[in-house]
């Protein structure tokens, strides 16, 4: 049961990285344009 409840965090975990790598490629863009400056 525990190992099942790691895997569904980790699982929620990476949809949610996944989810904010999306949203910072997407609007994070300009940005790092800016950094890279």
């Amino acid at each position: 049961m525990k190992d099942r409840h790691g895997v569904e965090l980790s699982r929620r975990s990476v949809a949610q990285y996944r989810k904010d790598m999306s949203l910072a490629a997407g609007g994070s863009r300009p940005s790092d344009a800016v950094t890279n400056d």
